[in-house]
């Protein structure tokens, strides 16, 4: 249901008041940025959140994300909830829900679909703002982190996913326009080339743009990598462990 609103409201023609369309004319949308930090975390922690970071040139209508991370990372995601974008903004609709499916290789992975809108349906009822104007907490990523075993320190990546032309898009604030990856950065800080064939990590390709398509993509949003390290702890902390449990 949540995916059918989502798409409904930004792939139909909603009924939106001429004023927001001749706003949004003067809001010209020149970057968007959606980051997923490096972070290090303290020793032996077991729960904790890992930020996303958003910040936008212009107001926006709504996004649609997909993450996943490293299969054998020292973590996993149990839950994402609203940041302080869509907090403070009061928008309507916030989705995350997760499933299991098969990546290039085969291989079954676990995806979060992050969805947002401003309002559910266009009414007299506005959300307090579409945009902030500084860096902001997007959503924030729930992880239970796995008891660490040994002295060597474990890193673990996340990363947005696609599987189609459609996956990690932010809507402009009429809905008309749909703005998608223009490069997406890995943890390296290198750009990752994309590939024709989804799906994956690369981004879109460049066929998902096309003259002949009803849908207007603009590529505009620089989509940024993350990975969590957990730093390596004093060797005695597992000597004394197991003389404990000896005693």
């Amino acid at each position: 249901m949540t995916a059918y609103l989502f798409f409904a409201y930004f792939l139909l023609p909603f009924h939106f008041s001429g004023s927001i369309e001749a706003i949004e004319k003067n809001h010209q949308v020149t970057e968007i940025r959606i980051e997923i930090p490096q972070i290090q975390f303290p020793p032996l922690t077991l729960l904790d959140t890992v930020p996303i970071y958003f910040e936008s040139s212009a107001p926006m209508g709504g996004f649609d994300l997909k993450i996943e991370s490293s299969s054998n990372a020292f973590f996993s995601i149990i839950d994402i909830i609203p940041g302080e974008f869509t907090d403070s903004c009061k928008w309507e609709l916030f989705s995350a829900r997760s499933s299991k499916i098969s990546d290039a290789k085969n291989n079954l992975i676990k995806v979060w679909k992050i969805v947002s809108l401003p309002e559910m349906i266009p009414d007299d009822v506005s959300p307090i703002c579409r945009q902030l104007n500084h860096k902001s907490v997007l959503c924030r990523l729930i992880l239970l982190v796995k008891k660490q075993e040994s002295v060597i320190a474990d890193l673990g990546e996340i990363s947005f996913y696609w599987e189609s032309c459609r996956d990690n898009v932010v809507s402009s604030e009429s809905g008309k326009k749909l703005y998608i990856s223009k490069k997406v950065i890995d943890t390296s800080g290198k750009e990752i080339k994309t590939d024709p064939n989804f799906a994956g990590r690369n981004g879109p390709p460049e066929n998902c743009i096309s003259k002949r398509s009803k849908d207007k993509l603009f590529r505009t949003v620089t989509f940024i990598n993350g990975s969590l390290s957990r730093a390596i702890i004093d060797s005695s902390f597992f000597e004394a462990d197991t003389l404990s449990s000896k005693n």
